[in-house]
């Protein structure tokens, strides 16, 4: 919870909002989220090790490993 409680004001100050620290304020928001269950997309290959393949992109485009411009 303080974790949640510190990114929040966080982002706030960031907006130059006021934050909170009333645990009974993020509790009453946090209940009234929904998480969706997670299901993964189909046909997507997974690189497990470094001995496998690597698969190219489904966009047919580079990535960022192939593009020497790319700023990390």
């Amino acid at each position: 919870m303080d974790y949640i409680i510190a990114g929040a004001n966080l982002h706030a100050f960031n907006y130059g909002l006021r934050g909170d620290t009333n645990i009974a304020t993020f509790r009453k928001v946090l209940d009234t989220i929904i998480v969706p269950e997670f299901t993964p997309k189909s046909g997507i290959k997974v690189q497990i090790s470094d001995n496998d393949p690597v698969q190219n992109t489904a966009s047919g485009g580079k990535s960022d490993d192939t593009n020497p411009s790319a700023q990390f």
